[in-house]
């Protein structure tokens, strides 16, 4: 089921679903659900969120698994030119079988368009963690486009 609320500064909804899957090789029952919410703050600023649940209950194997994310971004558009987006994301995932695994991602996108030439610098940190084992990665990524 989904739920779904749209004006002009503000977007909002949520999704359910519940499921039962039979088969000879696997077996589970899914509870699932889904929000998000975005927000014109005033011209070319816009906030949203979004987060995701679902918990899975396998009965062959016999398992249980938990996902829980959430996101959160703030995107301006200056003009036509200018683009800059934020973000920070925060997945866990929790199994009976395997050690729990959460990952911390945070973003800074920007986009510069001057005549034909694009310029695109992403900066990236992300987290992870799995167990006792700890991943931390730095990331810049720069693309340039020259449009014919």
């Amino acid at each position: 089921m989904e739920l779904r609320y749209d004006s002009v500064r503000l977007r909002a909804s949520t999704l359910g679903e519940a499921r039962r899957y039979l088969s000879q090789r696997i077996s589970y029952d899914s509870v699932r659900g889904a929000q998000g919410i975005s927000f014109l703050l005033f011209p070319g600023m816009t906030l949203s969120a979004n987060g995701e649940q679902g918990r899975f209950d396998y009965d062959r194997p016999k398992r249980q698994t938990r996902l829980f994310s959430g996101l959160g971004r703030a995107t301006y558009v200056l003009n036509a030119s200018l683009y800059v987006d934020a973000s920070g994301a925060v997945r866990v995932l929790k199994d009976s079988l395997v050690p729990t695994e959460q990952t911390i991602e945070a973003t800074l996108r920007l986009r510069w368009t001057v005549r034909k030439l694009e310029v695109d610098p992403t900066l990236q940190f992300i987290d992870q963690q799995r167990g006792n084992t700890s991943t931390t990665e730095l990331r810049f990524l720069l693309s340039t486009i020259r449009r014919f």
